[in-house]
């Protein structure tokens, strides 16, 4: 890895930290999918207009997923069987073209066939967050839309559920969304801060780097969120902190997050493992 290439990858790891989500991107919430023959035939997530990969921070399958949620839900063991069934068809049933059939096509024909793709996958996890949303009762439902709230953040204003309750204007749509598309780009033209190779840096030397570019990330962040919300009125500003609910503290990202039946083979903690086929 060169330098440079070393100080991007920094760079956009310190955007993915902060959970700038302008442009498609991995969140903390999506992580490798389950190793399963067939998941294992697939690439990796398709990369966005940056480069990042698929957006499923703060989404209802996303959320499900994580242990906290589901024991803050207070879901049944058979709801967490069901739900962890529905989180698991979203990786194993969805496919993206793999990097090596898209060689010999043109930049364009990468695009749309990619954009196919999602369109597949969106319209696939719709009708999985229908099945999920039938599972839980009225009060389940509501404080899994209030957590999604809380884990996009500022982000959420961009869903038309959201938007929508909060009667947001034509105009300060395209103000939000211009405000998140000046935010991403603040950061991806800007030129990358020379390093040495990563392998003469002491490990002191990367704290100090990815503390650097973190508070750059959190300057640039802090004034977005001032531009967004001054588009908002007085009175949509707290019908917006109401859509969140009581705060939750999510728990840092770890790999032991996604429920171990779709990675081991084991239950998630709440279910009880499925009965073995005798031979």
């Amino acid at each position: 890895m060169t330098p440079n290439r070393f100080a991007q990858a920094m760079l956009l790891a310190t955007l993915a930290l902060w959970g700038w989500r302008t442009a498609p991107a991995l969140a903390d919430d999506q992580e490798p999918p389950p190793k399963t023959p067939k998941a294992e035939s697939r690439s990796q997530s398709p990369p966005g207009p940056s480069g990042f990969g698929v957006s499923s921070m703060g989404t209802p399958l996303s959320m499900i997923r994580r242990e906290e949620v589901r024991n803050e839900l207070k879901l049944t063991d058979e709801q967490s069987k069901q739900a962890v069934e529905l989180t698991s068809r979203l990786w194993n049933e969805v496919s993206f073209p793999r990097r090596e059939d898209l060689r010999s096509l043109t930049k364009e024909e990468q695009r749309q066939k990619f954009a196919e793709a999602m369109r597949k996958r969106n319209e696939f996890e719709k009708q999985l967050e229908k099945q999920l949303f039938a599972l839980l009762d009225q009060s389940q439902a509501k404080r899994l839309r209030e957590l999604g709230v809380q884990r996009r953040g500022l982000l959420a204003l961009l869903d038309e559920e959201v938007s929508s309750q909060l009667a947001l204007t034509d105009d300060q749509k395209r103000a939000i969304r211009a405000a998140f598309k000046s935010q991403y780009e603040r950061f991806v033209a800007a030129p990358a801060p020379k390093t040495e190779e990563p392998k003469t840096l002491s490990p002191q030397e990367r704290k100090t780097q990815f503390e650097d570019l973190a508070a750059r990330a959190e300057v640039v962040r802090r004034e977005t969120d001032k531009q967004i919300l001054d588009t908002l009125t007085e009175e949509q500003r707290q019908k917006f902190e109401d859509l969140k609910g009581a705060k939750f503290e999510f728990r840092p990202f770890s790999t032991g997050s996604f429920p171990s039946s779709t990675r081991s083979g084991r239950s998630p903690k709440g279910t009880k493992p499925a009965p073995k086929e005798k031979k």
